[in-house]
């Protein structure tokens, strides 16, 4: 039986999406420590091993391993696959540029699922969100431009937002007949069997302050994951979402306090592009829902 998304509870909801993006947020400020002294792909493998601890606490309290029931495990690899390229592209951007060009280039993504969803899904979108798709293409090509900074990073980063958006519309098909337990039980675990195999090529052992950093990669992303989760399902996305945006304001703190980084007013005005066209977005599709009940 699918689990049922229960009556709205939208205060409760925005907890939670805000304690996620503080934690993913955290998250993407370990992983560019982390990456100083190991491989994306070993940082991948330790996200996804130990993200499996808060996943099986929750698959518990969710009604245990009897929601994991599909009959489409090739669909789960697929996204799987998806997922775990739009993870090392991120988390090898990380290592290369600023936390908050990352992260404010990492916000097409909602621009971008509404482009694919066209092809993929069969969705009809108007004239309005597609001229909001080309504004944030704008403000994606002035963060990314030519001769800038972010350069060859910010390419990568784009590549991973492709590959994230590709994700967000493969969850979409799949919530049609599967749980949300098993949506990331089974991600999980397709990604960790492709990085197992890769990781011993890689393999630099930690130290103790190493360890301690890598783990706590897989717990604040596995927990990040999971609130994100339970936050739309107590909410619809347009009372959640927006707050999503308030990544940017943890990347920028973060990101000076600890790596002595300030963005360019090319990315704060790339970002707010980005950003405005993902909110009218989220408006459309809140408008569209409303007038098709």
């Amino acid at each position: 039986m699918l689990d049922r998304p229960p009556a709205d509870r939208p205060v409760v909801a925005i907890a939670l999406m805000v304690a996620a993006v503080a934690l993913l947020s955290i998250m993407d400020a370990c992983i560019k420590q982390a990456a100083k002294d190991f491989s994306t792909v070993q940082i991948i493998f330790f996200r996804l091993t130990v993200g499996f601890v808060p996943i099986g606490i929750y698959l518990t309290s969710a009604g245990g391993i009897g929601q994991l029931r599909t009959r489409r495990i090739g669909a789960h690899a697929l996204r799987a696959a998806m997922g775990l390229a739009a993870m090392g592209g991120f988390f090898y951007a990380f290592a290369v540029l600023p936390l908050a060009d990352v992260v404010a280039i990492g916000f097409a993504a909602p621009i971008l699922v509404t482009a694919l969803s066209v092809v993929l899904l069969g969705d009809k979108v108007g004239p309005r969100r597609w001229a909001a798709v080309v504004v944030g293409f704008a403000g994606v090509a002035l963060m990314i431009r030519p001769g800038g900074e972010v350069g060859w990073g910010g390419a990568i980063t784009f590549a991973a937002t492709i590959c994230y958006a590709l994700v967000i519309v493969f969850v979409r098909g799949l919530s049609r007949t599967e749980t949300s337990g098993a949506i990331v039980f089974y991600y999980t675990l397709f990604a960790t069997l492709a990085a197992s195999a890769a990781v011993p090529f890689v393999w630099r052992a930690p130290d103790l302050h190493g360890l301690v950093l890598l783990i706590a990669i897989g717990l604040l992303g596995g927990t990040g994951q999971i609130l994100v989760t339970r936050s739309l399902a107590l909410a619809p996305p347009a009372v959640v979402v927006p707050f999503d945006y308030t990544a940017m304001l943890w990347a920028a703190g973060l990101g000076w306090v600890f790596f002595d980084e300030l963005p360019e007013a090319w990315t704060w005005a790339g970002a707010a592009l980005v950003t405005a066209s993902g909110l009218y977005i989220l408006h459309r599709e809140t408008v569209k829902a409303r007038e098709t009940m």
